[in-house]
């Protein structure tokens, strides 16, 4: 059995101690005696998460796919100069302007303006609805079972589990300054695990 996941910093196990051994997706496919395809990533977009579905990976390759959606303001652009796709949310708009790391330095004032003046909620959630649909019925074309997740507490969309950080108790979370709440920790990863494998077993059963 080959398990397709994907997702943002949730889904990759970000601060846990080591992710590939103590994240939820490792966990479940050690539970299912499955592998493991992980092509989550800290700050990833729903755009990039569609993409990765839709021509980047052939998710008929797999037996289920385990997505999951992130917030609707993020977003990604191909980059010439650094000849790959980047990650853009408002939040690396506004703390890192300037710094290469994150975008390249000329393009910054071209988010700025994005999310100032261009983007607003109801961009969001319709790009959010589209992709969400797009996810949903590559998957039922492809023959894939799907469990389909979020952790924006805020969407107004139909989703099998919200792994929002809001509903994990606070001694599963690991805060972060990035973010008002933070990360699963090991046992958040564990409490994460046990939700899906009950979804999974209503699939199979």
């Amino acid at each position: 059995m080959k398990i397709y996941f994907d997702g943002d910093s949730f889904t990759y196990g970000k601060r846990l101690v080591d992710p590939l051994k103590s994240r939820f997706s490792k966990l479940i496919c050690d539970e299912l005696n499955a592998e493991e395809h992980n092509f989550s990533i800290g700050g990833a977009s729903n755009q990039r998460i569609q993409r990765q579905l839709l021509i980047g990976n052939r998710i008929e390759d797999y037996d289920l796919a385990i997505i999951q959606m992130t917030y609707r303001s993020r977003c990604e652009y191909y980059d010439q100069t650094k000849r790959k796709f980047t990650l853009v949310n408002n939040a690396i708009v506004r703390k890192y302007e300037g710094q290469k790391k994150f975008i390249t330095e000329d393009h910054v004032p071209f988010w700025k303006e994005y999310y100032e003046q261009i983007y607003n909620d109801r961009f969001g959630r319709a790009q959010e609805r589209i992709i969400h649909t797009s996810i949903k019925d590559h998957c039922k074309v492809k023959g894939v079972p799907l469990i389909l997740m979020t952790n924006d507490e805020s969407s107004r969309l139909s989703f099998d589990y919200c792994m929002s950080w809001k509903k994990l108790p606070k001694d599963m979370l690991i805060m972060d300054s990035h973010l008002p709440g933070g990360h699963p920790n090991e046992k958040g990863h564990v409490l994460i695990c046990k939700h899906i494998l009950d979804i999974v077993s209503d699939i199979y059963n």
